[in-house]
């Protein structure tokens, strides 16, 4: 509604009495997108108009306290530096507003369409000076008005939606007036039935009745909450939640508004990511945590695979090679006969050195799944207090000192997306008991996973033979030997990430980054390995 055209027209209409008469200050930019128009009245008082061109929000407001800034100015159109306005005019048929100085020279200001801009014209016109680069071309008349259209009974025979046709028939209404008029008319705004004369007439009458009150406007804020939800020069048909707000003039209702809107720009924009990358690690947190109480909560494992063990070791002939599994009496706990799961390509006493493994890595895994619990509690509670204190804020301001008042923490639980310190753009896993995987996305990514971030203690891995992301995996301490059920999850992710995705084994490399270097004026992406293992693995990534 800021750029309607009876908005555009009341405003005009209002600043009439200190616009003409005054003289050009100066004029300059300070913000993309936005032109500051300084006038100095015949007593010395010192007004500004301010023009945005930039979409989503376009504006024309009057700033009476406006100032400029001592740096990153730029000063537009000096050659209109100390003309003096003539008269103030917007064209009666279109959004064309006119700044005309008494040297025949003027500004056109158009805040519509993708070349929305602000030109310099001379006596005839013509564009001597543009505020954007887009738009009309220099030495080029300035936009004609539209001509006039008649509200006709066209509508009757017009075909799709009645709001669009509406707004053919009135292109100056606007689509908040249109929409207002339908509902006056008793009408449904998406209805593609062709109108009755009755109709017809009902909504010439809806539409002759806000143009009368068009004519006496009553300027209004409608607001939600602290937020500035839309502006109108009339009442309209809203939500209840929505709270009113009356102005005497539009100019008065129209400043309010914007440095509302722009408020709430700047603090979107500052509050917006950081309390999205909260937000997702609070819920990763929590998942985690929950995973942690289930691990320690479930049967434990390590006695199963212990009874797998013994069996397989007691019972090692009855094995055959290459068998997937195999059923044996249980004679460790004499409970009837169990199934063994087992890995074709070893044998029984393999199987059962693989199942004492499984076994040890289960019990290590409790301990550190009872400590990773501790720090996770701990997590999950600093993680609330930081997003309680995000929601308390109410500025860009004070997001900002948030941020810096907490920018170690931020930067601690997520460096990536806090805005604190954009430093992890990989993809990320985690494996638990603080092991947790890194995967470039593309070349670039790749090459500096490898070459910057990785450390030379973290594992290095790539599927082999084939094209694919760099993996590392990323330990939580220096000489810290992962859980081959964890090397193996972070080969499953690499083989995952890289062209054997689709095939039922990948063979991946596995090597200490310490062994892997890139090539001097090598390619991105590009290494050598100096050691390595393979690790033949099912390509997939974990279900958290």
């Amino acid at each position: 509604m800021l750029t309607n055209y009876y908005t555009l027209s009341q405003l005009v209409r209002e600043w009439q009495s200190w616009i003409v008469g005054s003289t050009v200050d100066e004029i300059y930019s300070q913000q993309r997108g936005e032109l500051t128009i300084a006038l100095r009245d015949s007593q010395g008082g010192l007004k500004a108009l301010q023009v945005s061109v930039q979409a989503p929000l376009r504006y024309l407001f009057c700033n009476p306290n406006a100032t400029r800034a001592r740096k990153n100015v730029a000063s537009i159109f000096s050659g209109a530096e100390g003309s003096c306005v003539r008269t103030l005019s917007i064209d009666p048929n279109d959004r064309l507003i006119d700044l005309n100085f008494t040297d025949e020279s003027g500004l056109r200001i158009e805040l519509f369409g993708p070349t929305s801009n602000v030109y310099r014209v001379d006596n005839e016109t013509v564009v001597i000076e543009r505020f954007r680069k887009k738009g009309i071309e220099l030495g080029e008349p300035v936009t004609k008005p539209s001509p006039a259209v008649l509200f006709s009974e066209g509508l009757v025979v017009a075909e799709g939606i009645l709001r669009k046709r509406v707004r053919k028939a009135d292109p100056l209404l606007g689509s908040r007036f249109v929409s207002e008029a339908i509902l006056h008319a008793g009408l449904d705004a998406e209805s593609e039935d062709r109108l009755s004369s009755g109709q017809v007439s009902a909504l010439k009458a809806a539409r002759e009745k806000l143009l009368n009150a068009l004519e006496s406007p009553s300027p209004r804020i409608f607001w939600k909450g602290t937020n500035a939800h839309l502006f109108s020069l009339l009442p309209l048909t809203l939500d209840e939640s929505v709270r009113e707000e009356n102005f005497q003039t539009a100019d008065e209702a129209v400043r309010i508004y914007v440095r509302r809107k722009l408020s709430q720009t700047a603090y979107d924009r500052e509050h917006a990511p950081l309390e999205r990358a909260l937000s997702t690690r609070l819920k990763k947190a929590a998942r985690s945590h929950k995973r942690l109480l289930g691990e320690l909560d479930e049967e434990r494992k390590a006695e199963t695979y212990m009874r797998y063990g013994h069996l397989l070791m007691a019972s090692s002939t009855r094995v055959e090679p290459g068998q997937d599994s195999v059923t044996l009496e249980d004679i460790v706990s004499g409970s009837g006969e169990l199934t063994i799961p087992l890995r074709s390509e070893l044998t029984a006493v393999q199987n059962a050195e693989h199942y004492y493994e499984r076994a040890r890595e289960s019990r290590q895994g409790r301990v550190h799944a009872r400590k990773r619990l501790s720090e996770m509690d701990d997590l999950v509670s600093r993680l609330q207090t930081l997003q309680d204190e995000l929601t308390n804020t109410e500025t860009a301001a004070d997001v900002r000192k948030f941020k810096k008042k907490n920018a170690s923490a931020l930067a601690a639980v997520s460096p990536q997306r806090t805005g604190v310190d954009i430093q992890v753009p990989y993809r990320r896993y985690e494996l638990g008991n603080g092991y947790e995987v890194w995967v470039g996305r593309n070349a670039a990514q790749n090459d500096r996973l490898t070459t910057r971030d990785a450390r030379k203690y973290d594992l290095w891995l790539h599927a082999r033979g084939v094209s694919g992301s760099h993996t590392v995996l990323r330990l939580p301490r220096r000489q810290e030997t992962p859980p081959a059920s964890i090397v193996e999850k972070a080969a499953a992710i690499a083989a995952y990430h890289s062209r054997a995705r689709t095939s039922e084994l990948a063979p991946v490399i596995v090597a200490e980054k310490r062994y892997v270097r890139k090539p001097r004026k090598s390619p991105l992406g590009t290494v050598v390995v100096d050691r390595e293992e393979v690790l033949i693995v099912k390509p997939e990534i974990p279900e958290e």
